[in-house]
């Protein structure tokens, strides 16, 4: 009599080629099509002893169900091609899935080989991840393992990574509670203390993010972080032979590297960032700020922060943060003030404007109250809010969740002195968590006549409020990076006039 088949095998065969792998809950086998030897696949079934643990069942289940639902939605990961994990609850049925069969290293290994990859290679891999794990989040699914042994670089040259293994996964859209009350789990790359400790909230988006800095980190250095914290306190990207500030020794960017990782691995996850597009954005910038000029040693920012007021008295923190915001927007006002005698024609003012902050807070609460009636809805951003005129009110409401910090604004005006129209770019200091960063905005002016021929300014402002530079605590803002983004905005400025000329003509 013929030994019985397992279900599988019927169109699938093991492919001998590959060597199989294990993972903690399940044994990853390789297979070939039957119908077609050149169609690859990968066999996931439990681990003989858990085959009778149910709520090992259910997990496999779960995480079928996690990648045929990011499969529609094109996310990048190996897809189901078959599987009787509908039968979880049936004791004698052995659990199977067979995946596509996704070719390339793990990341693990691609740096295990490589070394450190460089920052622009690792942050284009990392926000080729973010892309995948941002869709997961939006139909609630939590991987909660993210680690460089669940990430297969498919093709490194066209930043091709795929997220792999499910298993832990939650989805807060199902019906079957796989983690018990209490429960705790533990990952060697990365071992959080939400997941570690029994009253920690293990199924937050929030570890996520903080695993895919994590990623970026050992991309970086090949370090693996392990805890948040050392036993000296340190966080991972300031550990002596694995800091970033070791490898990245001449990257103009590591300034701001460093604070996106200060509140990448931040202890408490309120003080972290709260959403794969937050942590995105911040990386995309730290990515793109290649002219951020030398390096000035701004670890000052965080060296000299007095914790304990910063995490127990926000109002405290705010009040310290609007000195250095005081100084910086003077430095990066009268810096520009002092352009003007090298600019040719081109006529450069810079001043601090008091009316700002004050300004932004009215349009904030006015929006608010005028909502319901739709007095602003035909604005939008780019149409600038009016309260009686004039600059400040032809501002657009700050981003959600930021606050000012400062008593005022700094204001620099570009221009020819033979063309109405001219360039405008306002800065405030806005507080996000235990970081501030300098934010910008720009705006055309344009010099009208009215009835009686007198020479008004109409405003308008024609995109959104920017972070352009961030800072840590609240003391020894260098700035260097400021004035460089303000030579940026000038320079920006200056070929939009011109473009605005040869429209003109």
């Amino acid at each position: 009599m013929a030994k019985q088949k397992h279900p599988w095998e019927e169109n699938w065969s093991i492919d001998k080629a590959l060597e199989a792998e294990g993972g903690g809950q399940g044994r990853i086998e390789f297979l070939r099509s039957r119908s077609d030897p050149e169609k690859r696949a990968a066999l996931k079934r439990l681990k003989y002893n858990l085959q009778d643990d149910l709520q090992q069942r259910a997990r496999m289940r779960n995480e079928v169900g996690a990648l045929k639902i990011l499969s529609e939605l094109n996310a990048k990961i190996p897809a189901v091609l078959e599987e009787n994990t509908e039968d979880y609850r049936d004791l004698t049925q052995k659990l199977y899935v067979v995946m596509e069969y996704v070719p390339g290293p793990t990341l693990a290994k691609l740096v295990k080989e490589k070394g450190p990859l460089g920052l622009d290679i690792a942050a284009e891999i990392v926000l080729e991840l973010c892309k995948t794990v941002e869709i997961a989040h939006r139909v609630g699914i939590i991987h909660r393992d993210i680690k460089p042994d669940n990430i297969i670089v498919r093709d490194l040259d066209r930043r091709d990574i795929v997220m792999v293994d499910y298993g832990l996964s939650f989805n807060s859209n199902q019906d079957m509670k796989l983690t018990r009350p209490n429960e705790t789990f533990r990952n060697k790359f990365l071992d959080l203390p939400e997941n570690n400790t029994p009253s920690g909230d293990n199924q937050n988006a929030i570890s996520d993010v903080t695993a895919l800095c994590a990623v970026l980190y050992h991309c970086l250095t090949t370090g693996r972080p392990g805890h948040l914290l050392d036993d000296k306190g340190q966080p991972p990207h300031l550990r002596p032979g694995f800091s970033v500030a070791e490898y990245l020794k001449v990257d103009p960017r590591l300034s701001q590297l460093r604070a996106l990782f200060n509140r990448g691995f931040e202890h408490r996850m309120n003080d972290r960032f709260q959403t794969i597009a937050d942590f995105a954005r911040r990386l995309e910038s730290v990515r793109l700020d290649k002219d951020a000029g030398p390096d000035e040693d701004l670890v000052v920012l965080a060296a000299e922060e007095t914790k304990w007021i910063a995490e127990n008295f926000r109002p405290a923190f705010i009040r310290r943060c609007s000195q250095e915001a005081q100084r910086l927007l003077f430095a990066l006002a009268n810096h520009c003030s002092e352009r003007q005698t090298h600019l040719s024609d081109f006529l450069v003012s810079a001043h601090c404007d008091p009316s700002i902050p004050h300004t932004i807070e009215a349009i904030k609460i006015a929006k608010s109250q005028a909502k319901a009636a739709g007095a602003f809805g035909g604005g939008g951003f780019g149409g600038g809010y009016l309260l009686g005129g004039g600059l400040a009110s032809a501002l657009p409401p700050i981003p959600h969740g930021v606050e000012i910090v400062g008593q005022s604004g700094a204001v620099v005006s570009v221009g020819l002195p033979y063309f109405d129209k001219s360039r405008v770019i306002v800065y405030i200091v806005g507080a996000q968590g235990r970081q501030c960063g300098l934010l910008q905005q720009h705006l055309i002016m344009n010099k009208q006549p009215n009835a009686f021929g007198i020479s008004m300014h109409d405003m308008k402002a024609i995109d959104n409020w920017e972070f352009v530079t961030w800072f840590d605590g609240a003391e020894d803002w260098a700035p260097d990076a400021a004035i460089n983004a303000a030579d940026r905005c000038i320079a920006r400025a200056i070929r939009d006039i011109r473009r605005e000329l040869e429209h003109a003509n």
